[in-house]
C-alpha cells in the first residue's frame, strides 16, 4: 500500500533559552509524522528531506540571523520530496525531536553553547541616549528618543546576557547622565565594546534609515562599524544613511565604540515602526550578530 503523503504546513524557527539548554530550533509544522533523510555538508549546511511529502507553500528562503542559523530555504523536489536546507554560521550538529498532534511538530535543535563561549567573559556597555529632562527627539505623532532607545537598549541587554555577556548600562532609569559619564563607566569597567542607542530627527519628514558613527581612536574599530551597519540592514532592511566618525566617541580612547541610529523617529513610517515590538527585537538581533563577527575575527 503506497505510503499516504505529507502535507508542510508551516516552517519557522525561534530561539530558547533555558538553564541547561540554548538552543535555535527549526520547527516543521505537518499534516503527519514523516520518513526523513538528513545530511550535513561542509559542517555549515545541513540538508533535511522529507520524503513522501508535498509543500503547501511555495519555495522560499526565510531569513533567520539569529546568530546561529543564517538562512533557511525550503522547496519541492521532484519524486515527492521536500528539502529544507538548513545555513549555520558555525558547524553544530542537531538533534531531531517529534511532538504529535495537530498539527505534528517535528524540531531540529542546534546547540548555541559556541556563541555563549565567544560572549562569555565580554563587557559590553550600552548607552541608551538622552534621559530625564532631555527628551531628544520627538516623532510626527508623539514617541519620544529617550523612550525608544531604551527600550531598544534593554531588548539588546536581554539578548547579550542571555548568551553570558556582562552588560553595563549607562542609565538604568529616566534620568540625566552627563556624557562624560557615560564615557567614563565603559573605561572605569574597561569594557570591550560600547554601544550608543539614538534616533535622528530631520527636519525634512522624507528623510529615513540607519546610520551609524563610531570612534576613531580604538582599533579595528571599523570593523565593528561595518558589521554591526550590515548586519542591522539586513534585518530590519531601512534605507542606508552611511557610516561617518563621531569625534565625541574619541573619549573611550582605545575602547572600541559606536553610536548606531536605527530609523529617523521625525519619519511617519518609521515612527510608526518604533511602535511595532517585533521591530525592536529585530534591532537587538542585528546589532548582536555585528557584535558576533566583531568577536569571532
Amino acid at each position: 500500500m503506497p505510503q499516504k503523503i505529507c502535507r508542510i504546513t508551516n516552517l519557522w524557527s525561534q530561539c530558547n533559552w533555558q538553564k541547561n539548554e540554548t538552543v535555535s530550533r527549526v520547527i516543521i509544522e505537518s499534516t503527519q509524522l514523516f520518513p526523513y533523510q538528513i545530511d550535513y555538508l561542509n559542517q555549515k549546511k545541513v540538508v533535511f528531506n522529507i520524503l513522501s511529502a508535498r509543500a503547501n507553500m511555495a519555495p522560499q528562503t526565510i531569513e533567520v540571523s539569529d546568530g546561529l542559523i543564517d538562512k533557511i530555504i525550503i522547496q519541492q523536489l521532484v519524486n515527492d520530496v521536500v528539502s529544507v536546507d538548513i545555513y549555520l554560521n558555525y558547524p553544530m550538529p542537531g538533534k531531531i525531536s517529534f511532538r504529535p498532534g495537530v498539527p505534528t511538530k517535528t524540531i531540529l535543535s542546534f546547540d548555541r553553547l559556541f556563541i555563549q563561549h565567544l560572549f562569555q567573559n565580554k563587557i559590553i556597555a550600552l548607552d541608551p541616549g538622552h534621559g530625564g529632562n532631555d527628551y531628544g527627539g520627538r516623532g510626527p505623532v508623539s514617541l519620544i528618543e529617550k523612550d525608544v532607545v531604551f527600550t531598544m537598549t534593554k531588548k539588546l541587554q536581554d539578548l547579550l546576557e542571555q548568551n553570558k555577556a556582562q552588560v553595563l548600562l549607562t542609565r538604568e532609569t529616566d534620568q540625566n547622565v552627563p556624557l562624560a559619564h557615560r564615557f567614563l563607566l565603559a573605561k572605569k569597567f574597561t569594557a570591550n565594546v560600547f554601544i550608543s542607542f539614538h534616533v535622528y530627527h530631520s527636519n525634512n519628514p522624507k528623510v529615513s534609515g540607519l546610520a551609524l558613527k563610531y570612534n576613531p581612536q580604538a582599533e579595528n574599530n571599523f570593523y565593528l562599524a561595518q558589521y554591526v551597519y550590515t548586519e542591522l540592514a539586513r534585518k530590519i532592511k531601512r534605507p542606508l544613511r552611511g557610516i561617518k566618525v563621531d569625534p565625541q566617541l574619541c573619549y573611550l580612547e582605545n575602547i572600541p565604540g559606536i553610536m548606531v541610529e536605527p530609523v529617523v523617529i521625525s519619519n511617519w513610517t518609521e515612527e510608526g515602526l518604533l511602535r511595532n515590538p517585533t521591530f525592536y527585537e529585530k534591532i537587538a538581533f542585528g546589532v548582536f550578530n555585528g557584535l558576533r563577527k566583531f568577536f569571532s575575527n
